[in-house]
């Protein structure tokens, strides 16, 4: 019943208690001003990165891309620059606003990608590099050793 655009789901001030709060899924939203240069430039990589969580099947897993028009959406969370990218966690709804991650990064997909694949519960122990020719680091081959020996 969401509207998406783009492969990014589009969050409002009705909709971001049911979207972004629910404990079940890792949601990186961008709170944006459609005045903002900054945030038009992001846009095509916002998209990109959408469509990179749903191709390598992320989304199935309980990630969500998003965006918010902050000046014409209220919600609990406070903006105060543009754009604001923010990764609240699967965590419980009480948590979330605790847990949430600001993220101050490059605003380039392969930057921003790494870091919902580090921080997203979701993701915790799933190899994401699928496909991307990159070797798993030592702490996933720990993991994956651990997993196995379990």
């Amino acid at each position: 019943s969401q509207e998406v655009e783009d492969g990014v789901t589009i969050v409002t001030g009705d909709s971001f208690d049911r979207l972004v709060l629910d404990p079940k899924k890792d949601v990186f939203v961008e709170f944006y001003a459609p005045w903002c240069g900054h945030c038009r430039k992001l846009a095509p990589v916002w998209r990109d990165l959408a469509n990179k969580v749903e191709r390598l099947g992320l989304a199935k897993r309980g990630v969500t891309i998003a965006k918010m028009d902050a000046t014409a959406n209220e919600c609990e969370e406070t903006v105060g620059g543009y754009p604001m990218l923010a990764l609240y966690p699967a965590v419980k709804k009480e948590k979330k606003f605790r847990q949430k991650l600001t993220y101050h990064g490059l605003r380039e997909l392969d930057p921003l990608f790494d870091f919902v694949a580090e921080n997203a519960v979701n993701l915790e122990g799933f190899d994401t590099t699928q496909g991307a020719g990159k070797p798993p680091s030592i702490v996933d081959r720990e993991r994956a050793k651990r997993k196995k020996e379990l």
